[in-house]
């Protein structure tokens, strides 16, 4: 690549830098050779690939600790007919903010203001949503980053159709043949731009995850989006705080902490009864993971005393237990505590967290193959009495898990929500699997997927209507863009005006 520099006078350009190996192949930096701009006047920097036909461009730092340096000028053209939007060629250089919205560099967005630009397109293909509607974080967009669904040559037909088929929604266009949808129970982690899940689809209970448990008698309290709290209370949700084991020194469940609680429960339970009627909640959800087996027995007693002690107060208790199959294949350490049979006698509901079988340190697998969720529930209700069946809500999962092939050969896995999953899908030119054990799924050579989508929430609360179960639990909200892909949601239909039209102008 050769990088030239000319004074706007008409001074013959200056090589700054030639450089060629490598690039195109991956991210390379080339240091230029110094060059002084000097205040006031203009330059014509051009930055030109050479022998390498699918080589980037790249992009120019300039190092300057005085005054800004400006990376373009406009010069006024007379033009018949003026762009006013743009598809970067290979990616828009954007932050994220805190808030979880995309947007592009200030310089940038300065220039593209300046020359009256009105949107600029990605090359990454997440779903896009019209404007003003509330997104999820990763799906709130700069008007300069918008993502586009870019077709790649060297794509086989049989992946791409299946790749549009799924980011339109288009896939899941058939209605279940349930008579009536099972009641949702959704957690929801704190987002300060709003949990745009909540404002999108109905639920009966929204779970605020956000207060957790600590050795020594303290409640950690946790920030709570009001906006988010009256939302859920005016769309006829009950509204449940969430106290988990959850440590942030160790980043999981504490199984110490919990049985720090179990031992203190009378403090801990008078804690938990004056923050709920303090904050108005409906009642709570107990979220103890990875709890001692041996404190099977102090658990069934924390539980009756809350549940005595909120219930004389009208409150609602829920609680999450992981799933077990009653087989020897279940893990002692993380099912030995959990008595469904007495827990689903006095909670109000019990979530089963049929959900957590793929991880981030194991090969590819599942969220909950299809013969361990029939296995987890048959455990279920051979453990509960009949009349406490209708208290059951089967979890279900609103994310997905990429696992990325090391060098080493094993996999390491990521956590995604449902579009990442299908964006990445589509980067790896992957064909995607409508249903597999559960979820949809993809692999490739260097990756591998599986993924929540409409069938996934399908099967659970087929589940729950067939066993006479209470309903189903989502984990948990911020994923919850999977619920966007189901049949009445699409993405792409039929419209009195073509969809950017939506955007344009702001």
């Amino acid at each position: 690549m050769t990088v030239s520099i000319q004074e706007a006078e008409g001074k013959d350009p200056v090589e700054a830098a030639s450089y060629v190996p490598g690039w195109g192949e991956e991210m390379e930096e080339a240091a230029l050779k110094p060059y002084a701009f000097q205040k006031g006047k203009r330059y014509v920097v051009t930055l030109e690939t050479k022998g390498i036909p699918s080589a980037n461009p790249g992009y120019l730092t300039v190092k300057n600790g005085e005054t800004p340096f400006v990376f373009m000028e406009a010069v006024p053209q007379q033009k018949k007919h003026q762009a006013d939007q743009f598809c970067f060629p290979f990616g828009a250089y954007y932050p994220q903010t805190d808030e979880g919205d995309t947007m592009v560099h200030p310089v940038i967005r300065e220039m593209l203001k300046r020359e009256n630009i009105q949107a600029g397109w990605s090359v990454y293909p997440e779903r896009i949503r019209l404007r003003g509607e509330p997104a999820e974080p990763g799906l709130r967009h700069d008007r300069y980053a918008l993502p586009r669904f870019m077709v790649y040559g060297d794509a086989d037909n049989a992946s791409l159709l299946r790749q549009l088929e799924v980011y339109t929604g288009l896939l899941f266009d058939k209605k279940s043949n349930l008579k009536e949808t099972p009641l949702r129970q959704i957690s929801i982690e704190y987002d300060a731009a709003g949990t745009a899940t909540l404002y999108n689809h109905s639920f009966s209970y929204a779970a605020f995850d956000t207060y957790y448990f600590e050795h020594g008698g303290h409640i950690e309290p946790g920030d709570i989006n009001e906006k988010d709290k009256q939302a859920a209370k005016e769309r006829g949700a009950d509204i449940l705080l969430v106290f988990s084991n959850f440590s942030f020194e160790l980043d999981e469940p504490d199984g110490a902490i919990a049985h720090s609680v179990l031992q203190d429960k009378s403090n801990y339970i008078s804690q938990i009864a004056e923050i709920c009627e303090q904050g108005g909640w409906d009642g709570v959800t107990i979220n103890l993971e990875w709890v001692y087996p041996g404190d099977r027995q102090p658990m069934n007693e924390f539980i009756k005393e809350l549940a005595s002690v909120l219930h004389q107060k009208g409150r609602l208790l829920h609680q999450t237990v992981p799933a077990a199959t009653g087989t020897s294949y279940d893990l002692e350490e993380w099912t030995g505590w959990a008595d469904y049979r007495f827990l689903a006698e006095h909670v109000d509901a019990l979530k089963i967290m049929s959900y957590t079988e793929g991880v981030d340190d194991e090969p590819p697998q599942p969220h909950a193959p299809d013969h361990f969720h029939q296995q987890v529930y048959d455990c279920v209700d051979r453990s509960i009495r009949k009349k406490d069946r209708n208290k059951i809500l089967v979890g279900v999962n609103a994310f997905g898990r990429i696992w990325t092939k090391q060098e080493d050969g094993s996999f390491q896995g990521r956590y995604v929500t449902t579009h990442e999953a299908v964006a990445e899908a589509v980067l790896h030119k992957a064909f995607i699997e409508e249903f597999k054990n559960g979820e949809c799924f993809w692999e490739t050579e260097e990756a591998a997927c599986y993924f929540s989508s409409p069938l996934t929430i399908e099967r659970a609360e087929k589940t729950a209507a067939a066993r006479g179960y209470g309903g189903i639990g989502i984990w948990k909200a911020d994923d919850g863009d999977v619920l966007d892909y189901f049949y009445e949601e699409k993405a792409v239909g039929r419209k009195k005006k073509p969809f950017y039209k939506k955007w344009l102008p702001w």
